[in-house]
């Protein structure tokens, strides 16, 4: 990427983010009106669309649409707009599901970004997908009772950890569990004290205390960097957890230091600050570029660099990728949950709508474990700077 589109992108992150000196007044606007002075040039106007394209890669274009509106590019207004609006709808969703809920007497945890836009300047700057709840497993039917009275409509289960239900352009994942079971271990064993470290002023809605909910924000980051890419959303989330909200360092410390994330976070936090605050990065180049080419959940090149190093390398990925584990293969097949005596025979099955369904990518995933990247010493040292799994091999 033009090293001018990232400076772009970090800066107007900035700006309108945590300097705040972008910004855009809500309640009274018209999408005809002439918001700001400035004309732009073509090469702006340039800079902007590249700038936009990039920042979707990283889920945080609706910030890039709030700088061009201020700046007086008018073909960004709807698009910012329309943004705030989904936000809002989100938010009044997530409200209505979780009043749903508390007057059927189901426990519920809120998650990702309904809770982490309440620490941002203002709450559409943090946007997401999804609502994200979590609810005991033997609460899950009856939630989703509650939500199909609320008009949502249940979607193929695709997940042996979460239901997911949509209602217009609103999609609700239903999590029981909060990190899969085959994901760092001492992570996954540490979450599923999620109830006892989480606290309710009514009885039903908990909220995580600040320590488990970091913990549980640094894990997810780890997971998609596993998987090719955390992105600029998830660092920009970690500047705002230790700089917009009050905390005890040494329980954070701790708690993920039992987890084995110490190392992870800190490299995370170094990375945040040298992109929004006032720190030094020159020995965070492979981590950003990292972050940067792989977007809001990586991408298939920086997965397979990944695994490889973890896994012990070419043959040892291949055949991790041939013979999932147990537990991950329910997550593709949620049937075989109760049923593991199955597994070889869901195995085949998979293989087979590899073949089918996803055959070129697969085949292109194939090649890349082949392919000599020229990055696998970066990569190595990298992982073993973060404290991430097989980076002793």
């Amino acid at each position: 990427m033009a090293k001018n589109i990232k400076t772009q992108l970090l800066d107007i992150v900035r700006s309108v983010v945590i300097d705040r000196s972008v910004t855009v007044p809500l309640g009274d606007f018209t999408f005809e009106e002439n918001v700001g002075s400035k004309q732009l040039s073509i090469e702006e106007l340039d800079v902007i669309d590249k700038t936009f394209i990039f920042a979707k890669k990283h889920q945080i274009h609706h910030l890039v649409s709030c700088y061009a509106y201020a700046m007086g590019d008018k073909r960004y207004i709807k698009r910012f707009f329309s943004s705030v609006s989904f936000t809002l709808q989100q938010m009044r969703a997530a409200d209505e599901i979780s009043t749903a809920l508390t007057g059927s007497k189901i426990k519920h945890i809120p998650l990702k970004g309904t809770v982490l836009r309440k620490m941002y300047p203002e709450d559409w700057m943090r946007n997401s997908c999804d609502i994200d709840v979590l609810v005991d497993k033997c609460n899950v039917a009856a939630a989703g009772e509650i939500l199909a009275g609320l008009g949502f409509k249940k979607e193929e289960t695709l997940s042996a950890h979460d239901v997911t239900y949509t209602r217009g352009k609103i999609h609700v994942e239903l999590h029981f569990v909060l990190l899969e079971e085959y994901r760092f271990p001492n992570v996954s064993d540490t979450l599923l004290d999620v109830w006892e470290n989480s606290s309710t002023e009514n009885g039903y809605c908990y909220f995580m205390s600040d320590e488990f909910f970091y913990l549980y924000h640094v894990a997810h980051m780890a997971k998609h960097f596993e998987l090719g890419g955390c992105g600029v959303r998830a660092v920009l989330d970690t500047w705002i957890l230790n700089n917009a909200c009050d905390f005890d360092a040494q329980k954070r410390g701790l708690l993920l230091e039992s987890a084995g994330l110490y190392k992870f976070d800190s490299q995370m936090k170094k990375l945040a600050d040298y992109w929004f605050g006032d720190g030094k990065g020159g020995e965070l180049e492979m981590l950003e570029r990292f972050v940067l080419s792989g977007g809001a959940y990586g991408n298939v090149e920086n997965s397979v660099l990944v695994s490889k190093e973890i896994k012990g390398g070419r043959l040892s990925y291949l055949m991790h990728r041939l013979f999932v584990p147990t537990e991950q293969l329910m997550r593709y097949y949620p049937s075989l949950v109760g049923r593991g005596y199955l597994a070889p025979i869901y195995q085949v099955r998979r293989w087979f709508d590899a073949l089918v369904r996803d055959r070129k990518k697969y085949m292109y995933e194939m090649s890349q474990n082949i392919k000599k990247d020229g990055r696998e010493r970066e990569v190595r040292e990298m992982l073993s700077t973060l404290g991430l799994r097989g980076a002793e091999k």
